[in-house]
């Protein structure tokens, strides 16, 4: 019997057993060819839990699961089985809109996962990267023990130290990165809530968690319950893009992971300006739309939005599970990736450039940026090509993985982020970068910031008399025009980047300081985590984009109005 065959007669058996259903993506055929079935009553078992013992603390009334809670979530979560008898899903990635109800439906898994489950000194845990935000879960379900007739008996609630005691070995624990003390917990089930905001040390923190669950036979770790966030570097989109990869057939043979995703569709959203004013919108992203949450509140909301545009980034975000970008972004992170281009390394040999280069703090990053400046012949407009080269000294790599909450350590592994021996970068690696890149390209002069550059200058001094050198300030009036000028290139599609992943992520950090005469500069004070190739790039632009209008003849600070030297683009 070929596999499509015996996935087809597998089919009709469920379909005739009632659970054709939940047989929905790629991963669920592959998991019932490799003999998973489905278990009625163990789906139904978890159900009867919320809906007899469980009561909802607001309205002090039973707990009766709407549709998506039941038959989305909770029927093929714990109704799908292993051959050996266990759950198939050993971890879950559940995204849903603000306001649908997720941190109550979250305390009720715990709930049972500690009382109902069976399983003998159950370790529960509510997560978070910080304590108040773990606690929110932890006392919505201290709550429904202290309603709950039958569950009250057989608990005893230590507030104090957010616990919800079965027995001595069974408990229901408040924990989070910012308390993190435990080394070797026994979980059984792990609930991570609003992991979109795990920055920093959460990383590590929801490494532990992971891994916690290993000597359990069917355990629920990590289980993460989130609404939609905005850094596509974190590691909630790792998670978004691996529950959005299962349900889009592109993994098929990840059979343990459980993935739900409700928000809006987003082509509809960018193909269509009103789209997210329209109930079909607001329905569509939110399963609780019209049952916990009122119709009436999404057009206050929109209201909102059309008298403080700055307000629909939020709506979007948090009602309709729209993952935008960084806070106040600098740059459209669309526009961005429309400027990705085609990379050919044999292009750049020989090739007229112009660096920046951004020493930032010998404990952290430092960026060259090499700006190519072409024309192409249809339009004869300017375009430019970006090479990228960063830099972080080894010890620290570990660190700023951790800190940020970015894969520095993956980066580094990639070739995308260059290690330097020791805890502080080495200037003389960086020069010597420089020195074997100017043997390939045509380096026509190198913009730096005065400040801790005088080694690595006065080496290039004496070893490259053909490379101008420039010191290039960081203040308003010498960066304002250059920052405006890369802006406009990027937004006419204009300026090549290659999607360098380290590049990209910074450029999604930038923030944009503005003085009263509409003067503008990147802020590193401002900007969410490190921009340091950006700012490296913007002084590269800046030669590079005033020698294509004139060829060098001038000191640009002799220059009267730098925006006269810019290129027009």
């Amino acid at each position: 019997m070929t596999e499509i065959s015996k996935l087809i007669g597998l089919k009709r058996k469920a379909k005739k057993d009632g659970w054709l259903q939940y047989i929905v993506t790629g991963a669920d055929e592959y998991a019932l060819l490799e003999g998973y079935t489905f278990d009625h009553k163990k789906a139904e078992h978890v159900c009867t839990f919320f809906e007899k013992f469980l009561v909802l603390p607001k309205q002090q009334t039973p707990f009766i699961l709407l549709d998506w809670q039941r038959y989305d979530i909770l029927h093929p979560l714990y109704g799908w089985m292993r051959p050996d008898g266990n759950r198939r899903f050993r971890e879950g990635y559940i995204e849903v809109p603000k306001k649908n109800g997720k941190s109550t439906f979250a305390a009720g898994i715990g709930l049972y996962m500690l009382f109902g489950d069976g399983e003998k000194g159950s370790e529960v845990y509510c997560c978070a990267n910080a304590r108040d935000q773990a606690n929110i879960v932890w006392n919505i379900a201290a709550g429904m023990v202290e309603l709950s007739p039958y569950i009250k008996n057989l608990a005893e609630l230590v507030p104090s130290r957010y616990r919800i005691v079965k027995n001595s070995q069974s408990y229901f624990l408040s924990w989070s990165s910012d308390h993190s003390t435990k080394d070797g917990p026994d979980i059984h089930c792990a609930i991570c809530d609003e992991i979109h905001e795990w920055a920093g040390a959460g990383r590590e923190f929801f490494d532990k968690i992971k891994y916690g669950g290993a000597a359990r036979s069917q355990p629920l770790c990590p289980l993460c319950i989130t609404t939609a966030g905005s850094d596509r570097f974190s590691l909630c989109f790792e998670l978004h893009t691996t529950a959005r990869q299962i349900l889009d057939g592109v993994i098929t043979n990840q059979v343990s992971f459980f993935p739900k995703i409700y928000g809006v569709d987003r082509e509809k959203i960018e193909s269509d300006q009103d789209y997210w004013k329209s109930p079909e919108a607001w329905q569509e992203a939110n399963p609780s739309y019209g049952e916990i949450l009122n119709p009436d509140m999404f057009i206050d909301n929109v209201r909102e939005c059309e008298n403080d545009p700055a307000k629909k980034s939020a709506f979007l975000r948090y009602r309709l599970g729209y993952w935008t970008e960084a806070d106040s972004p600098w740059i459209d992170m669309n526009v961005w990736r429309e400027n990705s281009g085609v990379y050919d390394a044999e292009w750049f040999e020989g090739k007229q450039c112009f660096v920046g280069l951004d020493l930032a703090s010998k404990e952290d990053t430092t960026a060259i940026s090499y700006v190519f400046p072409y024309k192409k012949t249809a339009e004869g407009k300017i375009h430019y090509k970006i090479k990228v080269k960063i830099f972080c000294p080894k010890e620290k790599i570990k660190e700023r993985s951790r800190k940020l909450g970015v894969r520095y350590d993956l980066w580094a592994d990639q070739g995308f982020l260059i290690p330097t021996e020791g805890d502080v970068i080495d200037h003389e690696i960086v020069f010597d970068h420089i020195l074997k890149d100017s043997e390939i390209y045509n380096i026509k002069e190198l913009r730096y910031d005065r400040k801790g550059a005088e080694f690595i200058i006065a080496t290039m001094q004496r070893r490259l008399p053909g490379i101008e050198l420039l010191p290039f300030g960081q203040g308003m009036l010498s960066m304002s025009d250059p920052t405006k000028g890369f802006y406009r290139a990027l937004k006419l599609k204009r300026c090549e980047h290659f999607n360098h992943p380290v590049l990209t992520w910074m450029a999604g950090n930038c923030v944009v300081e503005v003085d009263a005469h509409e003067n503008e500069k990147l802020t590193k004070k401002k900007s969410k985590d490190k921009i340091d190739g950006v700012i490296a790039t913007v002084m590269g632009f800046a030669g590079a984009s005033i020698y294509e209008r004139e060829p060098r003849k001038f000191s640009v600070y002799g220059a009267k109005n730098f925006d006269e030297l810019l290129p027009n683009l």
